[in-house]
């Protein structure tokens, strides 16, 4: 053997020791001292719903352990973990705990949650245990839960007669990832948890925190936590069918948008949630506002806010614009939205650089598609004549429209879906917003709602598409 040939063995040796050493103080396990090292004995970790989340942990070692903090994040959210310091009597054997609050004060916890997590354990010789990384899904622990899986998608219910219900929703959430997941150009990986209840008594407990004005009300349909990828469903009423389909978008919408979410304006969320959703309709709503004039401009609809009437004409006006997109321009533009979304966190430059318009273009298309006098831009100083015409804009090269859908003439009940803060009127209404100040997505219904404009009918272009597989065949509603 050549003196070459050892020599280079010898430099691979000392380099492959190297980058053992190196992995190693990157991701610690154990360290020992002396033979000896520290020891987990036990793990356990349990809900203490509606509070929160509780850790318990004993380990042993050779050295006073005077140091053991839980790490944790919650699973689909953006951001950095936090930690929380254990309890415990220092010595070479201890028994700790610690928790995660979930509350009015604290940041609030939705059942369906997984929670990853891990320990790290010091001593005061220096050793330390970096224990493996778990998860734990948090749930309302005064029932015993059963689940129905299909990929990604997990529906928990307990009880009786619930079983039905959460094989129904299941279908709902497989065939609106089927509709709306090529609508907005993701496949997603991370699962999606959906909690139901029957009883509005155990739905309520399991809420963000409202004031008592709100809460008495108003019901709370659903609400989707986009961040941690959780929905809660009540299903003991006959809306839970599209309430289902509307929330789940908005699942599906946080995916598309990823940490660029929260600048989603809510005519865009709100409108494809109600786009997926053929079970109920704004339209009345909108078709009002035109009447009497009180029409926003698009750019003025990035939130909701105002009256409780004012809101809903949003959700019609969204939903009205998304399907004037859709049906028009196809479906290749909308993901480009959501990818321009997540760099420039813009909606204005995610618009131009998908379709070749801002919202102010957007609403003029929409408005002449509509037989509306479209609306001066809001930079420009002087005021548009009405008699004025529009001059479009060239639109980009697409597919033709596809996948498009049937009008909904379904009219408005006394109860009606309307966003949860209604409280304040100078904060942002819709499904994102929540009593709490949460990142969520709720759809809640009016418990005294007037039977306002239940005589108009709708009147948008009809779209031109069959039901979305998964419908109940005993839900009422009109096709044209």
């Amino acid at each position: 053997m050549g003196s070459g040939t050892v020599l280079n063995k010898l430099a691979f040796s000392i380099i492959l020791a190297i980058v053992i050493i190196s992995l190693h103080s990157i991701y610690p396990t154990t360290i020992r001292a002396d033979g000896e090292e520290i020891s987990l004995i036990k793990d356990e970790v349990e809900s203490d719903f509606p509070n929160g989340i509780k850790f318990y942990i004993e380990a042993s070692g050779p050295s006073v352990i005077d140091d053991i903090r839980v790490y944790f994040r919650k699973l689909g959210q953006k951001g950095d973990s936090g930690y929380r310091l254990v309890e415990f009597d220092e010595g070479q054997q201890i028994s700790g705990h610690s928790e995660i609050i979930s509350g009015k004060n604290s940041e609030y916890i939705a059942p369906g949650t997984r929670i990853q997590y891990y320990y790290d354990i010091r001593d005061s010789s220096g050793r330390k245990l970096r224990t493996d990384e778990k998860i734990f899904t948090y749930l309302d622990n005064r029932f015993e839960w059963s689940t129905v899986t299909d990929g990604i998608i997990t529906v928990f219910y307990f009880g009786d007669g619930s079983e039905a219900k959460a094989e129904k929703i299941l279908d709902l959430c497989k065939s609106t990832l089927e509709q709306m997941g090529p609508t907005l150009g993701i496949t997603p990986t991370i699962p999606l948890h959906i909690v139901t209840y029957e009883d509005y008594s155990h739905m309520k407990t399991a809420l963000p925190f409202r004031s008592q004005s709100v809460s008495d009300g108003l019901t709370t349909q659903g609400i989707a936590f986009a961040d941690e990828r959780a929905l809660l469903i009540y299903t003991g009423g006959s809306n839970f069918i599209g309430t289902t389909i509307h929330e789940f978008t908005h699942l599906l919408v946080g995916d598309a948008a990823g940490r660029a979410y929260n600048t989603v304006p809510l005519w865009l969320n709100e409108g494809l949630a109600e786009y997926a959703n053929i079970h109920g309709s704004y339209e009345s709503y909108l078709k009002q506002a035109i009447i009497t004039g009180e029409l926003l401009p698009l750019w003025q609809r990035e939130t909701f806010s105002g009256t409780n009437e004012d809101i809903l004409i949003g959700y019609g006006q969204g939903e009205s614009v998304v399907t004037f997109l859709l049906n028009n321009y196809g479906t290749k533009p909308m993901p480009i939205v959501f990818e321009q979304i997540q760099s420039t966190f813009d909606i204005d430059l995610a618009l131009e650089n998908a379709y070749g318009f801002d919202q102010h273009g957007l609403d003029s298309l929409w408005r002449e598609h509509m037989g509306l006098i479209p609306l001066t831009d809001p930079n420009t100083p002087s005021q548009m004549d009405p008699s004025d015409t529009l001059e479009s804009k060239p639109l980009p090269d697409t597919e033709a429209p596809t996948a498009l859908k049937e009008p909904k003439l379904e009219i408005p009940t006394v109860t009606q879906r309307q966003p949860t803060n209604t409280e304040s009127r100078d904060k942002p209404g819709g499904c994102n917003q929540s009593g709490s100040d949460q990142s969520d997505f709720s759809t809640v219904s009016l418990m005294s709602a007037p039977l306002l404009m239940l005589t108009l009918r709708g009147f948008r272009k009809k779209r031109n598409t069959t039901p979305e597989p998964g419908h109940d065949n005993n839900e009422t509603f009109i096709e044209s």
